[in-house]
């Protein structure tokens, strides 16, 4: 239940409004980004990997989002989104410093600055079946302030540049519908994304 949740929540993410761009970005060669970062607290360790954003543009009446995403891989032992979703367009953010948190989307209100909402997966050893997500805001916000900023310093058709850093937490439910607390942790990390090519 707790998964499904976590993805609505990337569905009914955050807010963008435009923002100043930089028409060319780093020359970073091959076809995949790169991400470095560090994660303290209750998960512990010093990451890289691959960096990659898209965006998606459904017809009719869908919720719109666009992502910046990193993982590693063989074996993959975490996984990192920051994403903004609306119900109107949303064009690739351009320079300048971002909140990360939680701010659904409201078809009812003026959009207002842009709010990334962030899941860190913590995957030990490769295990899918033991991992845990890590989330910027959607549960028991009241137990753990958290939350960041995302500093994107080029952005181009072709890659995003920047630097994260950012406070998760894990939470559970008991039966009565109290927060249990799982872990929190900080993350803290520098990237050049390409493109996603489908």
């Amino acid at each position: 239940m707790r998964s499904l949740l976590i993805s609505v929540a990337i569905i009914t993410g955050a807010v963008l409004t435009a923002c100043s761009d930089n028409s060319s970005g780093p020359d970073l060669g091959g076809d995949f980004g790169q991400v470095s970062l560090t994660v303290s607290g209750d998960v512990q360790g010093e990451k890289s990997g691959q960096a990659d954003f898209y965006g998606d543009e459904p017809g009719g009446q869908g919720i719109h989002y666009w992502e910046l995403s990193f993982n590693d891989f063989s074996p993959q032992t975490y996984s990192l989104q920051l994403s903004l979703t609306d119900f109107e367009e949303i064009q690739r953010p351009g320079t300048g410093t971002y909140e990360i948190g939680f701010d659904p989307p409201n078809p009812f209100q003026e959009r207002g600055e842009p709010v990334f909402f962030g899941i860190y997966t913590h995957i030990p050893n490769g295990s899918f079946s033991n991992a845990m997500e890590f989330e910027t805001g959607l549960f028991c916000t009241e137990e753990s302030p958290r939350g960041g900023t995302l500093v994107i310093t080029s952005s181009s058709s072709d890659a995003v540049s920047g630097s994260f850093s950012f406070k998760a937490a894990n939470y559970d439910f008991d039966d009565s519908g109290n927060c249990i607390s799982q872990g929190e942790i900080e993350v803290a990390g520098e990237f050049n994304a390409r493109a996603r090519r489908f």
